[in-house]
């Protein structure tokens, strides 16, 4: 079929209608050359899929009744493979590379704004937010700060590296099984949220202030109490 269309294709484009039951034009599949065109005459590439209204132009779907994993969408290529996603309304192109790690960037920038290793290391141009709105929340519940202290006056803490990166590459910080043990907090297993160790800092700091604000109040009965001691003594002498 493949030297068929070639054969063809040296005269003109083969052009190939479909007609559904009610005889209405359904599209038109193009085959120029290797080039295959859905919609448009004179595909750019490849496989072009053209629509000039809305809707969705490409859907892979597997109909298997049994449930299993599958890779529906695959692109291969010996050497850096790129996927772009572009918006001609706002002139963005965003670009996913795979270039033995995965990257995503504007188009044209040659700037990581995300990078993945092949660790499991992520590195972000920008700032972290985590989604925290009263709004999403739910089963709010008070905290004794001063108990929050205490648990993390007793958390083991450790420098440490991952096994996948480089040993020169160090970290400082608690284990996953040793802050759900003192906290029971997030999905527990192996990893921490950040929101949830900047909830801990947070609380910790705030039980630490009131701990601090109540030795400086029994300071300041004791100083009071030293002064009017010495105040007595000096009225004796006198």
């Amino acid at each position: 079929m493949k030297t068929l269309y070639r054969n063809l294709a040296m005269f003109a484009a083969v052009a190939i209608v479909l007609i559904p039951a009610t005889a209405a034009a359904q599209g038109v599949l193009y085959v120029e050359n290797d080039r295959v065109g859905v919609g448009i005459a004179t595909p750019a590439t490849n496989l072009h899929v053209y629509t000039a209204s809305g809707g969705p132009q490409l859907r892979v779907e597997s109909a298997d009744a049994v449930a299993a994993e599958r890779n529906l969408f695959q692109l291969i290529n010996k050497g850096k493979t790129r996927f772009l996603v572009n918006n001609t309304q706002a002139g963005v192109t965003w670009t996913f590379d795979n270039d033995g790690n995965f990257n995503i960037s504007k188009a044209g920038t040659f700037v990581n704004e995300m990078f993945l290793d092949g660790s499991g290391n992520m590195t972000i141009r920008g700032s972290l937010t985590q989604g925290s709105d009263v709004n999403v929340k739910t089963d709010f519940a008070p905290v004794d700060k001063s108990d929050v202290l205490q648990r993390v006056l007793g958390l083991p803490i450790a420098e440490w590296s991952y096994k996948a990166d480089d040993p020169s590459v160090r970290h400082l910080g608690p284990m996953a099984q040793d802050f759900y043990g003192a906290f029971s907090l997030g999905q527990g297993g192996t990893g921490i949220s950040t929101l949830d160790t900047s909830g801990v800092a947070l609380a910790a700091i705030q039980g630490l202030h009131a701990l601090v604000e109540e030795r400086d109040q029994e300071l300041a009965a004791l100083r009071k109490e030293v002064e009017e001691l010495r105040t007595l003594m000096l009225n004796q002498i006198n």
